[in-house]
């Protein structure tokens, strides 16, 4: 992505208005570069020309490039017509005023450096507010390991040019690393395209940024690894003091190579030789689902053969000795040393031993992942269930009127809301589990974007469109008054606007 400066003299002022699509000639730099897709543009220049007063009027990308190839088609974004961002108060580089005013007397298009859009950007960003959800016209999030390779690369480089971002390294809490290149960087600077030190420098200019999408994104690629000696190498490689404790993400495919080199995680374990056997009966009778189940408890929670039978396989007629379950297991080569071998471990944690185990456990991997579906949905269940106790259900007299009711209600829409959005709250991304541990896991309220209380009919649910999570704090503040209920925008621009 480039960053250019654009003549207001190549648009009608009229035509400077949010969202509107603008058709314009392409325009060639000396050095023969030419406007691209995603290329970003400031439409600059004099707002009062009485007083010489020169500044920038609007901020836009490009959209397409038209098919005859002499022309681009863009999207107005940003507006500052009347012009309450002074540019003249750019103080940290001053040239840059002077270098772009200068350009344009000669110039309807100029391209900048990159540290020099970089900087004119970060100005921009940091005195624009914008709402979160217009935050991916600043900064997208990564589709690609290509794009975090690039990101961490320019981590790797700006670290060493710029005080600020060296001076922050402790208060990152997730370090990634990709050891085929030697690349350490954290989650929120690798977690969105092009990112780097100048933006990243400056908390306003990235204000609506959040480390709670970029770990989500981030887990289409990364795991959770501990390693001491790993971690040990992170803290020498910054030779600076990070955080007394701090997590670490890997990708998947290099574990073997990074125990090659760092030595076996701390918590690996030793699996027992697979012995299956060609019963296959009770394997063919259970669901999928209650077969997952037998393993998680199993596996984990070293639950006995005539437990599983009695409480996950249902079985109570007869004196069960737990052969169903049983054999459920030796049917997969599980004998009695793999009960409660996982103890203490999630199953995000086990799921990743065993897919890093040279023998085949595909079959059990696939249950288990089921299972991890299953647990979170009875999180959900309890959660929806102490709601409903909190507003008066099941308790004698009728029900209060409460925020509460605003909920999902439905624990599957619930679950792929979370699913979708991740677990941080979209407003202040409050995370449960990361200020109370164990007992927040899981949790974030889902909120409706459109109030239940608005809707004459039942409406199928979009979670991906119409669900949103919020921490307890601003789900209450967003729903405070019962006729005027906020958007997430409106709410987030009160957030901002009370920090600053």
């Amino acid at each position: 992505m480039k960053v250019w400066v654009l003549s207001n003299r190549f648009i009608e002022f009229g035509y400077l208005s949010k969202n509107k699509e603008i058709d314009l000639s392409v325009v060639k730099e000396k050095n023969n570069e030419s406007l691209e897709v995603e290329d970003e543009l400031f439409i600059c220049g004099a707002y009062d020309k009485a007083k010489n007063s020169f500044g920038i009027l609007a901020r836009a990308k490009v959209i397409s490039i038209l098919k005859n190839k002499k022309s681009v088609k863009i999207k107005i974004l940003e507006t500052d017509l009347e012009q309450k961002i002074k540019i003249r108060d750019f103080n940290e580089k001053k040239y840059l005023y002077d270098l772009i005013s200068s350009n344009l007397e000669n110039k309807l298009l100029y391209l900048l450096s990159e540290n020099d859009g970089s900087y004119l950007r970060r100005f921009w960003y940091a005195h624009y507010n914008i709402s979160k959800e217009e935050l991916n016209t600043r900064f997208s999030l990564v589709d690609s390991i290509e794009d975090i390779d690039k990101n961490m690369n320019r981590f790797d480089t700006d670290i060493q040019k710029y005080d600020q971002l060296r001076k922050s390294l402790s208060r990152f809490q997730k370090w990634y690393y990709i050891h085929e290149n030697n690349l350490i960087a954290p989650s929120k600077f690798i977690g969105y395209k092009d990112m780097n030190g100048i933006l990243f420098g400056d908390k306003d200019a990235i204000t609506q940024t959040d480390g709670g999408d970029t770990e989500h994104r981030l887990s289409r690629w990364f795991i959770p690894y501990e390693n001491i000696n790993l971690e040990n190498y992170i803290r020498e490689y910054f030779g600076t003091s990070l955080r007394k404790t701090f997590k670490m993400k890997v990708l998947e495919s290099e574990i073997k190579i990074i125990e090659k080199e760092f030595g076996k995680a701390a918590n690996s374990i030793n699996l027992p030789l697979l012995k299956p056997n060609n019963r296959d009966r009770e394997f063919k009778k259970y669901s999928d689902e209650l077969k997952g189940q037998v393993l998680y408890e199993h596996l984990i929670n070293s639950k006995t053969h005539r437990w599983l039978d009695k409480n996950i396989l249902r079985i109570t007629s007869g004196n069960t000795k737990g052969r169903n379950s049983a054999n459920i297991l030796y049917y997969l080569g599980m004998k009695a040393e793999y009960r409660g071998i996982f103890k203490g471990k999630s199953i995000n944690e086990v799921i990743n031993i065993l897919e890093n185990d040279d023998q085949d456990y595909s079959v059990s991997i696939k249950l288990l992942k089921l299972s991890k579906d299953e647990e979170l949905s009875k999180v959900i269940d309890l959660d929806i269930e102490a709601e409903k106790v909190e507003e008066g259900y099941g308790i004698e007299g009728s029900s209060r009127e409460y925020y509460g009711k605003r909920y999902e209600r439905n624990a599957r829409n619930r679950m792929l809301a979370i699913q979708e959005h991740g677990l941080s709250c979209k407003v202040c991304n409050f995370n449960f589990e990361m200020m109370y541990g164990e007992h927040g896991k899981d949790f974030i309220e889902i909120h409706h974007i459109k109030p239940l209380s608005t809707l004459s009919k039942a409406i199928k649910v979009n979670p991906k469109t119409d669900l949103v999570p919020l921490c307890s704090n601003c789900h209450r503040m967003i729903h405070r008054r019962k006729n005027e209920v906020l958007t997430i925008e409106e709410l987030s621009k009160k957030l901002k606007m009370n920090k600053s």
